[in-house]
Parts: structure tokens; C-alpha cells; sequence
């Protein structure tokens, strides 16, 4: 399903300016994220790990670095 941009937010808020629209696309990615989850044991798991994640690794490589996510304190940065 393909998803629909948001429109852009009112000025002066990070604020969503079409909070049903929020709703609708933070549950998609929820849902994705689920199957995702749900069928990472039939996923060539360390392929894609080499490919979408190692190329684009950043910040901390100490060995006790586990990772971060940097949100900016807003619907969208709660998503992340």
C-alpha cells in the first residue's frame, strides 16, 4: 500500500497539521515494522544487515555501544 505525504505542518508547531493523517501513516509503520519482526526468520537476515546497515553505520563503536535514536520531541520523532 502506498503511503500519502502529510501535509506540511502549521506554521509555528512541529505539530502534524492533519493529526487523523499522523494516526493513520504511525500505523503503517507500526504494522510494517510487525511483519517485519514477524518474518525476520525466513529473511536473509545477514545479507540485507550487510547491504542497508553496516554501509551506514554511524556514531559510537565502542564495544558497550548498543545505539540510539535521536528524536526531536514531536509525533514524528516519536515514531523513531
Amino acid at each position: 500500500m502506498a503511503s500519502q505525504p502529510l501535509p506540511d505542518n502549521p506554521p509555528g508547531t512541529l505539530d502534524p497539521a492533519d493529526w487523523a493523517g499522523f494516526r493513520l501513516q504511525a500505523r503503517r509503520i507500526l504494522d510494517d515494522i510487525l511483519d517485519y519482526v514477524e518474518n525476520i526468520r525466513d529473511r536473509p537476515v545477514h545479507a540485507e544487515f550487510m547491504r542497508y546497515i553496516l554501509p551506514f553505520a554511524g556514531g559510537n563503536v565502542h564495544p558497550a555501544f548498543i545505539g540510539w535514536v535521536q528524536g526531536a520531541g514531536t509525533p514524528l520523532g516519536l515514531l523513531a
